[in-house]
């Protein structure tokens, strides 16, 4: 997918942006972030496996957002990440619900 990958602004060919680091950023924040979450747990074995399947949910959605931003361009992503945002709330919400045992 990145071999033809064009990056532009403002009209023009911008070649010395790689998309690679923003990739690798993107799924070292999304692992980061995941391994933070689950702090509450004890186990760092479960913790791990947290952390890395949020960077592989990462990369799923960047292979993901290539197609919807060649049909939809930025529209498309806006509604991409609106979607993902709400995914986020409900499952953060299901997931303190599901800790707090009642």
């Amino acid at each position: 997918m990145l071999q033809h990958l064009e990056i532009g602004r403002y009209g023009e060919s911008v070649s010395e942006i790689d998309p690679t680091w923003a990739i690798l950023a993107g799924l070292f924040l999304a692992a980061f972030f995941g391994w933070r979450r689950s702090t509450p747990l004890e186990n760092i074995w479960q913790r791990g496996v947290i952390g890395v399947l949020s960077a592989v949910g990462a990369f799923i959605l960047a292979v993901l957002a290539v197609p919807v931003w060649h049909f939809f361009q930025f529209t498309g992503l806006i509604l991409l990440a609106g979607l993902c945002l709400m995914l986020g709330l409900a499952g953060n919400r299901w997931a303190v619900r599901g800790g707090n045992p009642t």
